[in-house]
């Protein structure tokens, strides 16, 4: 009877829950959380019906509005209405020279504290032949501009210039306030009117460039606030040149072009991911020294193999002998076939005593490059006394070459990291290394202290995190 009692009493209190959080107080109401529909109270039928679905769009609107915009946003995965509902889009027609204004209205009009007042898609088309702009607001002050909908007739190249965050933003700040602007597909014709737009939109603190098709140069100025630029597939760009004294990760993705940096001093996170080999023809080391001066510091980094033997292994043995990436935690290394990678990682490794994780990726169709003359020199030996993983993807010559990396790691920097082998289709592997016991044979023969026997086993834990992916892989 008792246990009956404290049922019945427990189903009444959760029935009767009233929930008053900081939005609720905000808003000066109170809202009650809808009871479970147990089927020990409700038929299957009943359970089944969508209650909160059938509510009116100003209801709806209401409801979500008093939780977070980062949980409102997972609503659209509910069903198709919610879906709907999260994304309605404002279609308009209009010139070149009206995509300003009709930005400018999508961002001004976004409401955080009731974002479902307005819609926050904005289909715009513009000119004879059918393009279309597709603006939408994402989360934490987000804009993207896509302009990848709709074909031009006759594509060309173009440079850009885009100056955001000017000081004369602290005296006269600006109507619109986005943080993070994604740009992708911009265009010969729409370069002047997104560059207007931009230098609108307040203190841009991230920037991503994406597939701009034709785009040759592009020159970036920002006095204040930008830490973020991320630049993907741009295939045709042949130089960029960089002010921005605030910059802290500078990710690059594409054909290697021609940088110029001002005012970059301490690069915390790079990515240069240039499988395609170099995008122009003529290139020289003493090209990249700023950006090479300003990696000092980095953190996190992304590299394609033959950069450093084309590039950084140059320079490095011209006049900065005592150069080291002392804070780097993870690297990513890229490179196109097994072969050739020891000579030209373990010279990097050199420069790198304080790695934590190494991300190893063959690409065959990634450029190649002969390693430089220069790298050859001999140096001091380094110790990689933090090197706690080895993530190995694409080898395809078999054991022999990842036990012999392992071997190398251990008789050049006295470090056994675990190493994890990942293979398309099939269960992550780990190299165990098994010592050998010496015999009873000659006590001399100094060799067989070295032997070690190795096994691959399956890998099963992940080591609280320690194999989760580089930054720049997700």
């Amino acid at each position: 009877m008792g246990k009956k009692m404290n049922k019945k009493n427990k189903s009444q209190s959760h029935r009767q829950h009233v929930l008053q959080d900081d939005d609720g107080r905000r808003h000066g109401c109170n809202y009650h959380i809808l009871p479970h529909l147990s089927s020990d109270y409700h038929s299957d039928e009943e359970v089944k019906e969508d209650f909160i679905s059938n509510l009116p769009d100003d209801i709806l609107s209401e409801i979500l509005s008093l939780i977070p915009l980062d949980s409102a946003v997972k609503t659209a995965a509910l069903s198709t209405r919610w879906k709907d509902f999260w994304g309605k889009t404002l279609t308009l027609n209009g010139s070149k020279e009206g995509m300003f204004c009709a930005v400018g209205d999508l961002v001004s009009n976004f409401d955080v504290e009731c974002p479902f007042k307005h819609p926050r898609k904005l289909q715009y088309s513009y000119g004879s032949s059918g393009l279309v702009l597709v603006a939408s607001l994402g989360l934490k002050a987000k804009l993207h501009l896509d302009f990848s909908k709709g074909k031009l007739d006759f594509p060309r190249d173009f440079g850009w210039q885009l100056i955001l965050n000017t000081t004369s933003h602290l005296h006269h700040p600006p109507q619109h306030s986005v943080r993070n602007l994604d740009l992708t597909s911009v265009n010969y014709l729409t370069s002047d009117a997104v560059s207007c737009i931009a230098s609108n939109l307040g203190f841009i603190e991230s920037l991503t460039i994406r597939k701009c098709e034709g785009l040759r140069s592009l020159r970036l100025e920002a006095d204040l606030g930008l830490q973020n630029l991320t630049i993907v597939d741009c295939s045709r760009l042949k130089s960029l040149a960089v002010e921005a004294y605030e910059l802290q990760a500078f990710r690059f993705r594409g054909p290697l072009c021609w940088f110029s940096l001002e005012g970059v001093e301490s690069l915390e996170d790079v990515k240069l991911e240039c499988r395609e080999g170099p995008g122009y023809g003529r290139f020289k080391y003493q090209d990249y020294d700023a950006l090479l001066l300003a990696m000092r510091d980095v953190k996190i980094l992304t590299l394609s193999g033959w950069i450093f033997k084309e590039i950084m292994m140059p320079w490095l043995c011209n006049g900065h002998e005592n150069f080291r990436f002392t804070e780097l935690k993870e690297l990513w290394w890229i490179d196109s076939s097994e072969q050739n990678i020891e000579a030209a990682l373990m010279s990097f490794l050199q420069f790198s005593p304080s790695l934590q994780r190494l991300f190893i990726t063959i690409d065959p169709s990634s450029f190649n490059a002969e390693p430089s003359k220069m790298a050859s020199k001999e140096r001091k030996q380094a110790k990689l006394r933090h090197l706690k993983l080895v993530k190995l993807e694409g080898f395809a010559d078999g054991e022999e070459r990842i036990i012999s990396l392992k071997e190398r790691l251990i008789d050049g920097f006295n470090v056994e990291p675990r190493m994890v082998i990942v293979t398309k289709g099939s269960q992550p592997r780990c190299l165990i290394r098994i010592p050998r016991h010496r015999g009873k044979g000659n006590p001399n023969n100094g060799a067989s202290k070295k032997k070690a026997s190795y096994k691959f086993v399956e890998e099963i834990e992940d080591n609280a995190g320690l194999c989760c992916p580089h930054i720049h892989m997700l």
